[in-house]
């Protein structure tokens, strides 16, 4: 028999800690335990860390601002991590009455939906997330119509029909 062969027998029980774990995270989320999900922000898996992210946005935790921030900017991460972080920055900049901080994260996601070099997945949440703000930033937004990733154009000119005047400014 292969050496390997033994695995077989803890591969089950692999799956089921691993599946423990993110069903305990999603309760955290559900019951907005903020400790348990800014501690899930630094752990090794991906899917914890957005699972904590979403759940810090959801359970409008603002204190949580620049930990997401870093994860959203950090070119290092995950994709879908810095797509739910930017989504998170968005719910937070909805329930935030500091005006200087929620103008920083939104020039944040501007920058981030305005890089091509960034996967359309992240471009993507960031405009969702600018999107979900009172004021999207629609002179911002407009160059993104023209964007070569066909997505990013379609959501940017989606945003621009819903909640900006035709060519005035906001």
């Amino acid at each position: 028999m292969p050496r390997s062969w033994p695995w077989i027998f803890f591969y089950p029980a692999i799956l089921t800690s691993c599946a423990t774990s993110l069903r305990q995270l999603e309760a955290r989320e559900e019951r907005c335990e903020v400790a348990a999900m800014r501690k899930g922000l630094s752990e090794d898996r991906s899917s914890v860390r957005e699972l904590s992210a979403r759940g810090l946005g959801r359970c409008g935790v603002i204190e949580a601002r620049p930990e997401l921030l870093a994860r959203a900017l950090d070119p290092k991460e995950r994709r879908w991590v810095r797509a739910a972080a930017a989504r998170a920055l968005g719910d937070l900049n909805e329930v935030s009455a500091d005006e200087r901080a929620s103008a920083s994260v939104h020039e944040a996601l501007l920058r981030l939906a305005a890089s091509p070099r960034i996967e359309p997945e992240i471009r993507l949440a960031a405009l969702d997330a600018l999107a979900a703000s009172s004021s999207p930033g629609c002179d911002a937004i407009r160059p993104l119509v023209y964007d070569d990733e066909l997505l990013v154009s379609a959501r940017a000119q989606s945003i621009l029909s819903e909640q900006c005047p035709p060519g005035g400014r906001s």
